[in-house]
């Protein structure tokens, strides 16, 4: 692991012994922060909830991923929360950690145990304590310090590039083969509208008055989009739309879609699920399948990244 683990490890440390006052995340915090929090969240009839840190590892890999899949890629996918904690924790100026400023989805194990079995349940919350507990303390880092681990579900074969999506170079997150990922059940998705359905909710969202049906499908281009196919811009007439605000407009599963006229209307076909940056899920779990570890996992889609240990 090297000098630069050891480098990590003695930063970290150092930002957990500042008063552990990161609301929803950490227990134990000061009179005074809650005394704060108690006032703030008074009108609202709530209490402010803290979990230790395991207990938000579990609760975002409960939301964030496929609870079935190998050992290793749940392996993988924790080192990946905990890694978010501590990038999360470096970057902020504040004492107080939210479940928003986090970022990412989660969900409890009251609320898991209401949507599947008994038995899925058990094995389940067996299956991430082990995960967790068999990665203790483990972040990935780069140039000793915590990276940005982004993940998703699946892709088109390829993940994208950090620095095409977003302009800005970050080594670790460069764009990397992963075949299998097409061959995920969500692969390709596709919605179907009417001209007058489809415009109508994109006249909820923008002021578009020069299109209409008759001139739909001249007014709407993708405008601009990376080599692996994720959609960067949309044009409706003069309008421009981010692939993301389209994406969330029509529920698609991720940015990386295009547009084709089918009997009248417009067709919309989606590739892949999440945002095709960092760690597959899917593609990880074929390889972990094939008998790799979840550090393999971890260095293949996080190129030149090392795995920490917090001591």
């Amino acid at each position: 692991m090297g000098k630069k683990c050891i480098k990590a490890a003695a930063i970290m440390v150092a930002l957990l012994i500042v008063p552990l006052a990161i609301t929803m995340i950490f227990s134990g915090m000061p009179k005074s922060m809650k005394q704060e929090a108690k006032e703030a969240l008074g009108n609202h009839g709530s209490k402010p909830t803290s979990y230790s840190m395991d207990e938000y590892i579990m609760m975002a890999m409960i939301a964030n991923m496929d609870l079935s899949m190998n050992m290793e890629t749940l392996k993988a996918q924790a080192v990946i929360v905990r890694t978010t904690i501590y990038e999360k924790l470096e970057e902020s100026s504040e004492k107080a950690l939210t479940l928003e400023k986090l970022g990412l989805e989660t969900m409890t194990l009251d609320q898991l145990k209401k949507q599947v079995s008994i038995e899925e349940y058990t094995t389940a919350v067996s299956n991430l304590e082990n995960a967790i507990y068999g990665t203790r303390g483990e972040i990935l880092t780069y140039q000793g310090k915590p990276i940005k681990a982004l993940f998703h579900y699946a892709n088109t074969g390829k993940t994208r590039s950090y620095k095409e999506a977003y302009g800005k170079e970050l080594p670790y997150l460069e764009s990397v083969d992963s075949e299998k990922d097409v061959q995920a059940e969500v692969g390709i998705t596709t919605k179907e509208y009417k001209k007058a359905e489809l415009l109508g909710k994109l006249k909820k969202k923008y002021t578009i008055t020069e299109v209409t049906e008759d001139n739909l499908v001249d007014a709407l281009e993708i405008k601009e989009k990376e080599k692996t196919g994720y959609v960067h811009t949309v044009k409706v007439g003069k309008v421009e739309i981010t692939g993301e605000a389209f994406a969330e407009i029509f529920g698609l599963n991720s940015t990386n879609f295009y547009l084709e006229e089918k009997e009248g209307g417009i067709r919309i076909v989606c590739r892949g699920k999440g945002s095709g940056l960092g760690f597959s899920q899917y593609g990880a779990n074929r390889m972990a399948e094939s008998g790799a570890s979840y550090e393999e996992l971890l260095r293949y889609y996080y190129r030149g990244a090392e795995i920490c240990h917090i001591e």
